[in-house]
Parts: C-alpha cells; structure tokens; sequence
C-alpha cells in the first residue's frame, strides 16, 4: 500500500508551504523568528516521515519478495504435466526425508510396459515403431515408439521387458488399460 507515503508526502508539502509562507513573512517582519524556525522544525520532521514511509515500504517490498522465495523453496513441482494419484501425507504432517508425499501419474505419454517372449528378442529395438491396440474397440490404435528393449530376461516366465511410449496429449487413454501389440 502507498497509503502511508501518500499521507506523509501530502503532511511534508503542506509544511514546506507554511514554511514558504513563514519566510516571506519574516522578510516583511509580519513573523517572528521563533515562529520561523518551528515552521523550519515541522518541515523537518515531515520529510523525515516522508521518507521514513517510503523506507518502510521498500523493507515491506523486500519482505513480501523474501517471503515469496521461502514459499517457492517449499513448492514442489513435478518435472511433467500429471495428476496426483494419491497423498501418502497431508498438510501439518511430519515428513521423514526419505519417504514420498504423494504419488503421481503421467499421463502424456503413456508408458507401455510389456513381457515379451525370448523368441522376439533380436527383433525389436529402441526406436521401433508399433501399433498399439487397446484390449476394448472402443479406443482407436496407437503408434508407440519402443524406449527401452530389456537385456535381460526373466528366466520362469521365458519373458523380457519391453517399453513404448504411445502419444496421449488428447487424454483419451487411460492409464493402466489394457493394451495389445502385435510384433
């Protein structure tokens, strides 16, 4: 607010006005001297407050951009556009270091995480495009661009890990659908 400085700049031009007046009526002897120098003394002390009221707001402005700065240091932001998915704690509750606060979902892109059998192993790379078919036929298929081609099998299941990423900006998929690709 600029309240205060207003009221203090509107007190310090009133008293350098009276102290105007005081001196051409001290140069025509119509003023004594005392009433000079209160006149000089109260123009003084208003410009003094004037600018007492503009230091005061300038160590507010710092304060409000501190204080802002603390809060940004306490805000987290997610490095992805999602959605929070669940909160583990709440607001006023003690925080270890190590333990998460939420859990988060991304949603564009999508991440297609498949068991691929040991016979397709030299066949798909990272880059590879495929069509990605939801299990439902009311989705329409997607390409997915294969991220991550698994070196290293999961000896029961005979399986290793493919991932695509398939492209959701629209979000028309949903995370955790079931899905098809056809190597």
């Amino acid at each position: 607010s600029t309240l205060e400085i207003d009221l203090a700049r509107q007190r310090y031009e009133r008293a350098k006005t009276d102290l105007d007046r005081f001196s051409n009526l001290r140069g025509d002897d119509s003023a004594s001297s005392k009433e000079l120098r209160d006149a000089t003394v109260v123009a003084e002390l208003e410009r003094i407050s004037y600018e007492t009221a503009r230091f005061n707001q300038e160590q507010a402005r710092r304060a409000l951009e501190l204080q802002q700065a603390t809060l940004a240091e306490y805000r987290i932001r997610a490095p992805f556009a999602g959605y929070v998915v669940e909160h583990m704690k709440h607001a006023g509750e003690t925080v270890d270091a190590l333990a998460g606060i939420l859990v988060l979902a991304q949603l564009d892109p999508l991440q297609v995480v498949l068991d691929c059998p040991l016979t397709l192993a030299g066949e798909i790379r990272n880059g590879d495009r495929w069509m990605v078919q939801p299990a439902e036929t009311v989705r329409s298929p997607r390409e997915g661009v294969v991220t991550l081609v698994n070196r290293v099998a999961d000896g029961a299941s005979q399986t290793f890990k493919v991932k695509l990423s398939v492209d959701n900006a629209d979000g028309e998929w949903i995370s955790g659908m079931r899905v098809r690709v056809d190597f």
